[in-house]
């Protein structure tokens, strides 16, 4: 009971360090000025740089907009930084109560997963993004102004980087579930053609812009990460980590 205890204050000191240190962050990020602006303040003139097309200006229209649009960015900044640092404090907990090839695979897990999160949200940032507002701008009447609002934008630049980096969790969600044995490695496989059409499904449900061209953008790589997550799941099914093992003897 004793030994319980002391890994669950282990656990909530984890917890409360990545808590706090999630705050200080929003604080920096939103509060302390670099080169006269906050860090949200400049990430805010970066996005409308990259990917707003040229002409559209962005407005607030209420006396909540620019404040709240700042503190959801400052937000998204520090768990960038956040979430590292709490996975290895994760490793760090868990990581004595299990066997080497057991250690060797939640490290890579956890570094992979973190990995094909960065590279979903540069992929939403630097291609999905910019032909998805370009896409709508298409639609734009003649003789109409294009304001943005500024707090609508940020969320929805957020949500769908949000969106994109969890997607490319994909393989590593299929690859789990066939080495603990809920999902049989040939499922995924015998599946592929509905798994596709669900892909093309999604990506236009969160694409909107009646182009079907970002929707594209973001349905190949999606079916792409699926057949990567069958073949994980086969190397790591039942049959595939014995053989992993039987090689490490």
């Amino acid at each position: 009971m004793h030994e319980l205890l002391d890994e669950l204050k282990v656990l909530r000191n984890a917890l409360l360090r990545a808590g706090g240190l999630f705050l200080i962050l929003i604080t920096v990020f939103f509060c302390v000025p670099i080169r006269g602006e906050s860090a949200a303040s400049l990430a805010i003139t970066q996005v409308r740089h990259d990917l707003l097309p040229s002409g559209v200006e962005l407005i607030v229209t209420g006396p909540m907009d620019a404040f709240v649009a700042e503190a959801v960015l400052a937000a998204e900044l520090a768990l960038v930084v956040v979430v590292p640092v709490f996975s290895f404090d994760l490793y760090r907990f868990v990581a004595p109560g299990l066997y080497p090839h057991e250690r060797r695979m939640l490290m890579l897990f956890l570094l992979v997963s973190f990995l094909l999160m960065l590279a979903g949200a540069a992929f939403a940032y630097f291609v999905v993004l910019p032909a998805f507002f370009r896409g709508l701008f298409g639609f734009l009447p003649a003789d109409v102004s294009p304001l943005y609002n500024l707090r609508d934008t940020m969320a929805l630049a957020g949500g769908m980087l949000l969106t994109t980096a969890l997607l490319f969790l994909l393989p590593i969600g299929m690859a789990l579930l066939s080495w603990m044995g809920l999902v049989k490695a040939s499922f995924w496989r015998q599946y592929w053609r509905q798994a596709v059409l669900i892909a093309l499904i999604f990506s236009a449900i969160i694409t909107p812009d009646g182009t079907g061209i970002t929707m594209m953008l973001l349905a190949l790589p999606v079916c792409g990460l699926y057949f990567l997550g069958s073949f994980g799941a086969h190397a790591l099914s039942k049959k595939g980590r014995s053989i992993l093992y039987s090689s490490q003897h």
